[in-house]
């Protein structure tokens, strides 16, 4: 049970339990779930919806979010009569078309499977008397691109001016600024629960390393070891730039005999749900993930955060510091950056970043036999995809991407190369097309059928595998 609340609950409740719409800033971490989940439930026990209809619908960025926010709703729904269902991406629609017939009062949801359903399920019709909307988030979901989403989304349901819409941020850039004109009812209220505080949390012991670009895993394996030394039953979420990148430095990983969860898009809802648990409910565990967890998801008793490779922006290296060093305990983190991404150092001038100390020679070499036994594990298809996602991340990234496409290319068969193959991986025409690196030199790209003399214009079937590959 709650005895007191915390800040964020103190400050949000009275403004949503009102008729306004409310636009919140508030920090992950902070029990905000609560604060949204409570006005949304006591709202729908005093004032029942006709049976069938949905009463609140609760929006997040990522899956694991929303289902974090599904089990936090099931604890406080305990004693009252409703009930809630997750409507997420990467489990079956179908099965949740069969439970909608159950007539569930809230939904929890993320933004692609939710427009699946009110487009697909009949949840438009069900929705005609929504009387809470709720994007928690907010700046996350606007980051990964769900506007145009979030505009048929609203497009569906009832207008503004028909249901309380409440936004959670844990900033309030101009996107969420527009946002929430375009969502909320006006006059909305503002609840602040921030201020102007834009740095990490002081506990946390923050670290930055920029190394040579063949060291980052060499590098990270020293820093992880060291923590493991000095923290009893450390727990370690390393996040990389890349779901792919995040598969290959998961196998070669555990290859070489450091075990880690891996979690990151690629892998299906009912993998990352047990990776999330299992890292959640275990100490002495190391999780590598992609940016899935670094918003919202609240993983307990986390003592080290790694970033490798470059943010996107401060405020994301600051959201993922913050998965540790929660509930008043004491942190430590480390940003890992290659050489040519050093730059980045700058934007964090105002906070309290060290230099990591160098690492020994011999921990260096100890590190680099564990990282090539590994390597030589490592399929060459795991390999190719790391390197193919490599580009695409750095070619749409600043300032990395603000190189000459050259420059980017050999920086990326330099990755390649450190992933031990032994020359670029070859890439279809149609991915080099649409990183906009068609024609520069260093590319392997793969024929397709008419480029290999099978025959020109139309008919078979393309982007086909065998042949070798053409180096711009």
């Amino acid at each position: 049970g709650y005895e007191f609340c915390t800040k964020v609950q103190a400050q949000s409740l009275p403004a949503c339990l009102s008729d306004s719409d409310v636009m919140a800033k508030a920090k992950t971490g902070t029990g905000k779930t609560v604060a949204f989940m409570i006005p949304v439930i006591e709202k729908l026990s005093r004032n029942p919806i006709p049976r069938g209809q949905v009463g609140a619908i609760v929006l997040s960025p990522t899956r694991e979010l929303a289902m974090q926010i599904y089990t936090e709703c099931n604890k406080l729904l305990k004693f009252h009569n409703l009930s809630c269902l997750a409507l997420v991406g990467g489990t079956n629609i179908n099965s949740e078309k069969n439970k909608l017939k159950s007539n569930p009062e809230i939904l929890i949801a993320t933004p692609g499977r939710l427009l699946d359903h009110l487009k697909t399920s009949g949840l438009e019709a069900k929705s005609k008397d929504l009387r809470i909307f709720v994007a928690d988030e907010a700046d996350s979901l606007l980051d990964m691109g769900f506007r145009p989403s979030l505009e048929k989304i609203f497009a569906l349901l009832p207008s503004r001016q028909k249901r309380q819409t409440l936004l959670f941020s844990a900033t309030f850039p101009q996107d969420v600024k527009s946002l929430a004109d375009f969502a909320l009812k006006s006059p909305y209220e503002m609840v602040d629960c921030v201020g102007k505080e834009t740095g990490t949390n002081v506990q946390v012991t923050q670290f930055q390393a920029v190394v040579p670009h063949n060291r980052i895993i060499t590098t990270l394996y020293c820093a992880m070891k060291d923590h493991i030394k000095e923290v009893p039953d450390a727990k370690i979420i390393v996040f990389f730039p890349t779901a792919r990148g995040t598969q290959v430095m998961s196998e070669i990983f555990n290859a070489g005999g450091m075990p880690v969860l891996e979690m990151h898009s690629r892998k299906s809802q009912g993998a990352r749900t047990r990776t999330s648990d299992s890292f959640r409910n275990t100490s002495g565990v190391i999780m590598f993930s992609s940016d899935v967890s670094a918003r919202g998801v609240d993983y307990p008793d986390v003592s080290m955060v790694i970033q490798v490779g470059l943010p996107s922006e401060k405020a994301q290296y600051v959201h993922r510091v913050g998965r540790t060093a929660r509930a008043g305990k004491a942190g430590t983190s480390l940003l890992l950056l290659a050489d040519f991404e050093g730059d980045f150092i700058r934007k964090l001038s105002d906070l309290p970043v060290k230099p990591l100390p160098p690492h020994s020679a011999a921990a260096m070499k100890a590190a680099s036999d564990v990282i090539n036994s590994g390597l030589t594990r490592v399929s060459s298809d795991t390999k190719g995809k790391a390197y193919a996602g490599w580009l695409g991340f750095y070619r749409s990234t600043s300032p990395v991407s603000k190189l000459p496409k050259h420059e980017l290319v050999a920086l990326g068969n330099e990755y390649a190369s450190i992933l031990g193959c032994p020359e670029p991986p070859e890439l279809s025409a149609m991915a080099v097309g649409k990183m906009g690196l068609k024609g520069v030199p260093g590319l392997n790209v793969k024929k397709g059928p008419s480029e290999q003399g099978r025959g020109g214009g139309g008919g078979g079937r393309g982007g086909g595998g065998g042949g070798r590959g053409s180096r711009y």
